[in-house]
C-alpha cells in the first residue's frame, strides 16, 4: 500500500490518495486507507449494520471533510482562530442518461469564532476554502456552500446570536 501520511508541497506535480477495499463476502465490504477500517455496506444489505456507511455517505463526508481540512491549512500562519467548526452536506441524486448521479450537494459549514471583529477575516478565507476544496473540485456535481460564521461567547457553549 502505498504511503498516505507523506505529506507533498503545493510544487509537487502529482499528489496521490489511496484505499483498499475488501470484500470477502455478504454485503458488508471493508475499506482501508486510514488507521482505523471503514466498512460500506453493499446493495442488499440489511440497514441495521452498525458503524456502516453507504458510498453516497462517504463521498458526503469526503465533502465536509475536505472543507474542513482546507479551512485549517488557510488558517495555518494567521492569528486566526476557531472555537468550533460543524459541517453538514446534502447530496441530491438524479437519473441522468439513464444512470443515477449527484446532481447537487449543498455543503452547510457552520464556523465558531470567539472574536466578532475576525468575522472579515474569516469571511475571506472561507471564499478561498471554497476555490480551493479538493474534493468539490473534483466532483462534476453542482457544489452550494451555505455558510454560517457563529460568534461564541467566551466560557459559553452556546453560539451568540
Amino acid at each position: 500500500m502505498a504511503d498516505i501520511y507523506h505529506h507533498h508541497k503545493k510544487t509537487d506535480k502529482h499528489v496521490l490518495f489511496t484505499v483498499q477495499l475488501q470484500w470477502p463476502a455478504g454485503r458488508l465490504a471493508k475499506i482501508m486507507g486510514g488507521r482505523q477500517p471503514l466498512y460500506t455496506a453493499l446493495p442488499g444489505a440489511p440497514a441495521t449494520i452498525a458503524n456502516c456507511w453507504t458510498p453516497g455517505q462517504l463521498l458526503l463526508a469526503a465533502v465536509c471533510s475536505s472543507y474542513a481540512s482546507t479551512l485549517q491549512t488557510g488558517l495555518c500562519g494567521t492569528p486566526l482562530t476557531l472555537t468550533n467548526f460543524e459541517c453538514q452536506a446534502i447530496g441530491q441524486a438524479a437519473l441522468v442518461n439513464g444512470a443515477y448521479r449527484f446532481t447537487c450537494i449543498h455543503v452547510y459549514p457552520v464556523i465558531f469564532i470567539a472574536n466578532k471583529t475576525a468575522k472579515s477575516a474569516i469571511a475571506t478565507l472561507i471564499k478561498k476554502t471554497q476555490q480551493q476544496c479538493l474534493i468539490a473540485h473534483s466532483l462534476s456535481a453542482a457544489v452550494i456552500y451555505h455558510t454560517r460564521i457563529q460568534v461564541t461567547h467566551t466560557g459559553t457553549k452556546n453560539p451568540a446570536p
